[in-house]
């Protein structure tokens, strides 16, 4: 009898859960990521003066996140980390030279195939899964017939977009992704081009047809081949595909937000249609130059061409939630907007017209490493009955935590067999708990790690360390991530980032109080500590902060965590200034080499790589070659005699 009702009782909390699990569909996930756009972009975190109401209302129906990190400061790593939940150092996709994206659409490489992307996973549980827009993850291996690197081989069902990315080039400004590198590349070539024609004539009419040959072919030739190169960016990589066709080349500009939407929307009704539970990734080309608008936002908004594609890409978001509304699909949908890094500063038009973001309070921008403005992006989160409407969380997030927490909504476990960098937000944004997931992120420019975000358990808030930084004097167009390019900071810039005098405007170890003096008094400082037991007695000694916040501990325990021991070394100053030097000696790659096995992959292959080096070294030979030319004829031009000439080529030298 006993037997009986035991299996009866099982039976019954059985058919409860699988009746419970029936009525608790897995919910739809759209994801919908902008391109560049600034954090001070957006109506909701602070600005007034563009319209962004349909990203607003979302922000309102969810959470906002004010401190959603992109893992790098540039698309292609940012992108990578976001779809696989890891550093983009693991799976090769930093770069260690001064080009950290694709930018030719034949190059080998891309995020490899043995990487697992939630859009993978979702497909193997029998989601639809479809990619619309840019996707600048690479797309061939060897060769054309290889498109290992396509959306279709990372668990995508349906892909229309750019395989690259949007280029200058594909405007109608005439501005070019190479002229904006190197700006007198095409006048040098030209100027190489005229030169040796006339030499070549004047050769030929000499007879010297060998040496005439040979001056063509050179200074003719050459420059020649690279002013067909650059004209043919448009048609080589302006390329618009539907799954593996081509359907655009040369791509056309006008109206590509709104056939992307259309894409979207028929995705959804086909996939609602079936009744199948959907991952729509829509990755809008918009605010990315070359900036384009449809008729109907031209002049829309007060910040001119860049203001209307702001405008434009707010309409593509509200297109996708009426849609999803229509179809009555909201309630069961967790949508979650973000951008792949901050607003692009330096980016101005061929007509002096500023065409990049705006990054609000927070410094630097795209391509800038560890800087706040480069990698904290406008991030709203909506589910409407499960997140509470108006939420805002202010911990630490990254965008490396989508993965864990598309896996966790749709009640999965994130793979084992490799490491995730990301946690699941769902105890954040069911308002179950207000601490970061997260107590180290390391912000990479590169290969290099640049900063560090140090969220200790005590609660004492975000400390940030600035190991290296991009030198903005160097960034006329972008910045670099190595050698001259940056800063190196001995000792490193400490930030606390919820003090507002902190934030990355003054160093806290360069702050100077009249509080109480530590241990020692004022005897000066002790110098080469290396042994982490004096170097945490040192740090004890120190009490707050005048501003009453507890004492860099994080210091200490960053020190022991990823840099190199053998150049710790501490200098405190206990007298009436504050002042805590850390001495850090070459902080480099914390996640170097890729965990998975196989092939590490970059950006290209080795004789890519070396063609690329030779080509723009030659560019940037013949670019100074035109400068120091005109300067030498300025000089000639403007000297009185012959000791103002000795005067001025000497100064010139």
């Amino acid at each position: 009898m006993m037997t009986t009702v035991t299996t009866a009782s099982r039976s019954w909390l059985l058919l409860i859960a699988a009746t419970h699990c029936l009525a608790t569909p897995r919910p739809n996930i759209v994801v919908l990521l902008a391109d560049d756009l600034g954090i001070g972009d957006v109506g909701v975190f602070g600005n007034d003066t563009i319209s962004t109401p349909n990203i607003d209302k979302l922000a309102k129906s969810g959470a906002m996140l004010t401190q959603h990190i992109a893992a790098a400061a540039v698309c292609t790593p940012s992108r990578a980390a976001l779809l696989t939940g890891r550093y983009p150092v693991r799976s090769g996709m930093e770069s260690h030279f001064k080009n950290k994206v694709f930018i030719i659409l034949a190059s080998s490489g891309g995020l490899p195939p043995n990487e697992t992307t939630f859009a993978k996973i979702l497909q193997q549980q029998g989601y639809a899964t479809g990619f619309f827009g840019k996707w600048h993850l690479g797309l061939y291996c060897s060769s054309m017939g290889d498109p290992c690197h396509h959306p279709l081989n990372h668990g995508f069902d349906h892909f229309y977009g750019l395989p690259l990315t949007n280029l200058k080039d594909f405007g109608d400004s005439g501005d070019s992704v190479v002229t904006t590198y190197y700006p007198h590349c095409l006048h040098a070539c030209y100027t190489l081009m005229a030169i040796s024609a006339s030499l070549s004539y004047l050769l030929l009419r000499r007879g010297r047809v060998v040496l005439a040959s040979f001056v063509f072919t050179l200074f003719f030739v050459n420059p020649g081949l690279v002013v067909l190169f650059v004209k043919s960016i448009p048609t080589l990589d302006g390329v618009l595909m539907r799954n593996l066709d081509v359907v655009e080349q040369p791509l056309r500009l006008p109206g590509l937000t709104q056939r992307i939407v259309q894409e979207a929307e028929g995705f959804v009704r086909s996939a609602v249609a079936d009744r199948k539970p959907f991952l729509l990734f829509v990755s809008f080309v918009h605010v990315h130059t070359a900036l384009f608008t449809h008729p109907a936002f031209v002049g829309s908004s007060n910040h001119g061409r860049y203001g209307d594609n702001v405008e434009e890409l707010d309409w593509g978001v509200g297109h996708i939630l009426e849609v999803l509304e229509e179809l009555g699909q909201t309630e069961s949908s967790f949508v979650y907007f973000t951008s792949d890094n901050g607003g692009h500063i330096q980016e101005v038009g061929l007509d002096g017209q500023r065409e990049g973001g705006y990054n609000g309070v927070y410094r630097g921008g795209k391509t800038m490493g560890g800087w706040e403005g480069g990698i904290r992006v406008p991030t709203v989160v909506s589910w409407p009955g499960r997140i509470p409407a108006g939420l805002r969380v202010d911990a630490a997030t990254s965008q490396m935590d989508m993965l864990p927490t598309v896996l966790h909504l749709a009640g999965l476990e994130p793979p084992k067999d490799r490491t995730i960098d990301g946690t699941s937000l769902l105890p954040l944004l069911r308002n179950d708990t207000q601490s970061s997931p997260h107590e180290l992120l390391f912000h990479y420019c590169g290969t290099n790690v640049h900063a560090v975000r140090y969220i200790p358990r005590d609660g004492s808030g975000v400390w940030k360390v600035h190991f290296h930084s991009s030198d903005e004097s160097q960034c006329p167009y972008v910045c670099h991530c190595y050698g001259s390019y940056v800063l190196h900071h001995d000792p490193p810039l400490v930030f606390h980032l919820d003090t507002r005098s902190f934030r990355e405007k003054s160093a806290v170890c360069e702050f100077r109080s009249a509080g109480p003096q530590g241990a020692g008094g004022g005897q000066g400082r002790s110098q080469g500590s290396r042994s982490v037991p004096r170097f945490a007695a040192a740090a004890a000694q120190l009490h707050q902060l005048p501003s009453g916040l507890p004492v860099v501990t994080a210091v200490l325990q960053l020190s022991t965590l990823f840099m190199q021991r053998r150049g710790t070394a501490l200098c405190c100053d206990h007298s009436r200034s504050f002042q805590c030097l850390i001495r850090i000696t070459g902080p480099t790659s914390y996640l170097g080499r890729s965990d998975i096995g196989g092939r590490r992959r970059t950006l290209a292959d080795v004789g890519g790589i070396v063609l690329c080096f030779v080509f723009f070294e030659v560019l940037d030979f013949f670019d100074m070659t035109v400068i120091h030319i005109s300067r030498l004829f300025h000089v000639f031009k403007h000297a009185g005699n012959r000791l103002d000439l000795l005067v001025s080529l000497v100064r010139f030298r």
